[in-house]
């Protein structure tokens, strides 16, 4: 299921104002919002006074049904706490039977979470691509 909610947000001109951001999206039940996602328009905010554009990094639960994907997007200033967030994730998708069918997945910031869907997308393997990108970054040029 999508959810989203209302938040007040402070803008760097000091403007104060309500805007509304996603904490999950199902794009099965609701296709129109992965071309969003997609396209960086999901948690994109805008002030209503200085009309600056900024992308919200926020905690967002992405569930595709039809490819069986669950990424668990957290923001990348949580990226140092990777581990015990993982046992976390761990824990919960344990005690959640309905969830283990799917592809669990983490990701830190937008453009991980980005990557991630379009590596599904095209009928990849994430882990053989994570592995290729760290034998990339550990050999000697």
């Amino acid at each position: 299921m999508s959810a989203s909610r209302s938040f007040r947000l402070n803008c760097a001109c000091g403007h104060e104002f309500e805007a509304t951001l996603w904490d999950a999206l199902n794009v099965t039940e609701q296709k129109a919002l992965k071309p969003l996602l997609l396209k960086g328009e999901i948690n994109k905010i805008r002030c209503e006074k200085c009309k600056k554009i900024s992308y919200v990094d926020k905690h967002l639960l992405y569930q595709d049904v039809d490819q069986r994907l669950w990424i668990q997007m957290f923001p990348m200033s949580e990226r140092l706490n990777w581990s015990s967030l993982e046992r976390e994730q761990k824990k919960t998708f344990k005690q959640n039977a309905s969830v283990k069918r799917y592809q669990v997945r983490m990701a830190f910031g937008q453009d991980e979470l980005l990557e991630k869907i379009r590596i599904f997308d095209a009928g990849l393997d994430d882990r053989v691509i994570e592995l290729i990108k760290f034998k990339i970054l550990t050999e000697d040029p």
